[in-house]
């Protein structure tokens, strides 16, 4: 495009041909749908309802703005992706509100993955008057993912995987939808230091190799499933705040790796040895195993914990193991 801003509405896009919105220049869509594909190097803001059909390639130093808004028309906003695609640029999912009603942002994969590479984020952002904030897709992080207002990630059995860094700022992360097939593992790092990272199903989460959880003393990690991993990174793995893990029967346990090394009942054991703040079980039955050599060959390890919860109508099933 030769102009620096264009606007296109309630418009049907077709190919054959390449879409291209250039370095320095804003494209926006407002109800549109694309077959054809579109190389995005500016900025891309999408408003109501725009489906993209055709290959979509982002660029570095691009964005694309999902932008709910109430004036002058109120709308959410929706953008829907045919298929999976690679971000090399900025997705903000947000919104512009001038009558303080909140309005909704959701990004949308329907087949593949939305690959999130290393120049990559994807933010979610306050906005004018919030609003809910939604990504529908498998995601593969290994840039950046940014939570400043809470976002729903949903993708039926899809297999999340974070080689790179997530940031819950504040509101909640939540990860839903997963099923028995689905599945979020960790080799990254998941920070998150005043908010809180959930997952609403009975899929664990996978803390693997140097994978790090990073979680400060006000903020809470909150599982349906049980928490497992290959993790090795003993001395950057920081878990001040609390575990909560809700689910579980004697027949089919939530179940807690125990990573750290067994140093008996010593304070040492709560240093840089997989130790937790708080382990709180809310009418849970978990069971504590010993899959993976989390401690380089040592022949016994344990659970550390700070503060231990285990309220009536729950279980922690010690099997064999010591806490």
């Amino acid at each position: 495009n030769a102009v620096t801003e264009l606007v296109a509405t309630n418009t049907v896009i077709n190919g054959p041909g390449q879409l291209t919105n250039a370095a320095g220049k804003t494209l926006t869509f407002v109800a549109n749908v694309v077959n054809a594909d579109l190389y995005n190097e500016g900025t891309l803001i999408t408003k109501k309802s725009t489906s993209i059909n055709g290959e979509f390639v982002s660029q570095a130093g691009s964005t694309v703005r999902i932008q709910g808004q109430d004036h002058p028309i109120f709308s959410n906003a929706i953008l829907t992706f045919n298929s999976g695609f690679t971000n090399h640029g900025l997705i903000e999912l947000t919104d512009l509100a001038g009558q303080f009603i909140h309005t909704d942002s959701k990004l949308v994969v329907n087949n593949g993955t939305l690959t999130n590479a290393s120049d990559g984020e994807i933010r979610t952002s306050v906005g004018n008057a919030g609003g809910a904030r939604t990504i529908e897709a498998e995601i593969d992080n290994q840039g950046t993912i940014t939570v400043n207002r809470s976002v729903l990630i949903q993708k039926g059995s899809a297999e999340h995987v974070n080689s790179g860094t997530i940031n819950v700022n504040a509101g909640t992360l939540t990860i839903d939808d997963l099923g028995d097939a689905g599945q979020f593992t960790n080799t990254g790092i998941i920070d998150v230091q005043t908010a809180t990272f959930a997952i609403k199903s009975t899929s664990d989460l996978l803390i693997n190799g140097q994978g790090i959880l990073d979680i400060g003393s006000k903020a809470d990690v909150r599982l349906e499933g049980g928490l497992r991993g290959t993790a090795t990174n003993a001395a950057q793995f920081a878990f001040l705040g609390d575990l909560r893990i809700s689910g579980g029967t004697m027949s089919s346990p939530r179940l807690l790796e125990v990573m750290g090394i067994d140093e008996g009942p010593l304070g040492s054991g709560l240093v840089n040895n997989f130790a937790i703040g708080t382990l709180r079980l809310d009418r849970a039955y978990v069971r504590l195993v010993d899959e993976n050599d989390n401690g380089f060959g040592e022949p016994a390890e344990a659970l550390y914990v700070d503060t231990l919860i285990v309220p009536s109508g729950s279980t922690l099933d010690l099997n064999g193991h010591s806490v």
